[in-house]
């Protein structure tokens, strides 16, 4: 069962932004090996993320590394972001008998050598799913979120509030009968559209992506993704709508069906030169026994 949550990453990509990081999506669901499309007992897992050099070797050069800590029950009980080798926050959840999150810590390592104490409280209802989180930056309330849920336990619309109750963002979200989302929208304080994606099922086996942008409503990307019979992205490929960007993702897979590599490439097309780049995605995983 998911439990919908959030992860104070969330929270570190909406408000730490002097570190470069964007995040469209208010929020996501809790991290476990759901989350992940993960099969078998997880114990451990790598993330790691190489950009290809742009000298015609196409080495993988390391640009971050993600590592995640399963308890049996297939929750992250501990996570550990790095970005070019040096660790830029960690963080630790604790769950009750139920499995359902209790309380959260993030420790974020500024450049300074000053370090930010992040702490989430969450409030689940009888299904586990997580409907509201408070949380604190340094012992001084920062932010609350709301979230709905449907019969179906899909999240349904997510709020985020400032400290003094003031709706900062609003993020809503519709399904088909079969549970499968078909459109994701964010609102801003105004209650201004900001983003807009839908998802087109053509098959059991491929779908299609569409990105707006916000202020026309316009589509910027096309996706299209495909399965195999295990259900596995095996190609996804994203088109601007001017023919300016195309990627590409493949996949490899494992005995137990999760992806182990992630390749990318990018076909760039400007001022009438075309640039192809791209970069890989390692996971090394570790099962209990």
């Amino acid at each position: 069962m998911y439990h919908y949550i959030f992860s104070i990453t969330t929270i570190l990509f909406l408000s730490f932004t002097t570190l470069g990081y964007t995040q469209k999506s208010l929020g996501k669901t809790y991290k476990s090996t759901e989350t992940f499309n993960l099969n078998g007992k997880v114990k451990y897992m790598t993330v790691s993320s190489y950009n290809l050099s742009k000298d015609g070797k196409n080495t993988p050069i390391l640009a971050a590394k993600e590592d995640y800590y399963f308890n049996e029950e297939g929750n992250v009980v501990k996570e550990k972001f790095y970005r070019n080798e040096e660790l830029i926050f960690e963080q630790n959840f604790s769950f009750d008998k139920k499995g359902y999150p209790i309380s959260t810590e993030a420790t974020l390592y500024k450049k300074d050598g000053d370090t930010k104490i992040i702490k989430g409280i969450y409030t689940n209802d009888t299904y586990g799913n997580v409907i509201k989180i408070v949380f604190y930056e340094d012992n001084t309330l920062k932010d609350v979120i709301h979230q709905k849920v449907d019969n179906q336990q899909n999240t349904t619309t997510i709020s985020k509030y400032d400290a003094e109750g003031n709706l900062e963002e609003r993020q809503e979200k519709n399904y088909n009968n079969k549970g499968d989302i078909i459109e994701e929208r964010t609102y801003n304080s105004k209650g201004e559209i900001t983003a807009k994606t839908t998802y087109n099922y053509l098959s059991d086996k491929k779908y299609e992506k569409l990105t707006y942008i916000p202020r026309y409503m316009k589509i910027e990307y096309k996706g299209v993704i495909e399965l195999d019979a295990h259900k596995n992205i095996i190609k996804e490929t994203q088109e601007r709508y001017d023919g300016s960007w195309i990627f590409e993702h493949t996949y490899t897979y494992d005995k137990h069906q999760n992806y182990t590599i992630k390749s990318s490439k990018a076909f760039i097309t400007k001022n009438n030169k075309k640039e192809t780049t791209g970069g890989i995605e390692k996971r090394s995983i570790e099962y209990y026994q």
